[in-house]
């Protein structure tokens, strides 16, 4: 299933491309901004649901996609952000989520920024790789992952980062802290 491979829109905080309420959807393979040459506005909101039993692939630079108001991406695979931006985001705790069932790919091979608020939590059960051209943003909210591939850029301004401890090796200092800063 596939959102916004066939045409361009523009993305405003007044106006997107397409907007969820409240809509619960299963699929297969899941695509989000499929084809570089369109401009794609997704927004997910009032408790929207997409469950995808294959590879979810958010897809090229001009695509940006919000998960807000307790909505919730539940990959039964793994997650590839291949350009553009992602962002996570709620008025209540931990309300909006995307849930990673294998692996997550930040920009691999291309600028990606993966952005979460306060209210936005991200499970990652495999790892999650920041590309070397790509930023993820925990502005607030939780990021929990089994494995963390920094090779991009990681701002930590607030939140929760939860990357478990390898055995015999002492977790990064960021993954040993709650942060509760200040903005």
């Amino acid at each position: 299933f596939g959102v916004g491979s066939n045409a361009t829109s523009t993305l405003t905080t007044a106006d997107t491309d397409v907007i969820w309420t409240n809509t619960v959807l299963e699929s297969g393979r899941a695509a989000v901004g499929a084809n570089g040459a369109f401009t794609t506005g997704f927004e997910m909101q009032g408790a929207s649901l997409w469950r995808s039993f294959g590879i979810f692939s958010i897809g090229n630079p001009l695509t940006q996609m919000d998960v807000n108001s307790g909505s919730r991406i539940d990959a039964r695979t793994d997650l590839q952000v291949g350009g553009g931006s992602l962002l996570v985001r709620s008025n209540v705790p931990s309300a909006s989520r995307i849930d990673v069932a294998g692996d997550f790919g930040l920009g691999l091979t291309v600028a990606s920024t993966l952005t979460i608020e306060d209210g936005g939590y991200v499970d990652v059960d495999g790892t999650l790789t920041i590309g070397p051209l790509s930023t993820l943003n925990l502005n607030g909210g939780t990021l929990r992952v089994g494995a963390l591939d920094e090779q991009g850029v990681l701002n930590e301004n607030g939140g929760t980062l939860i990357v478990p401890e390898a055995a015999g090796v002492a977790p990064p200092l960021a993954a040993a802290l709650t942060l509760a800063l200040l903005r």
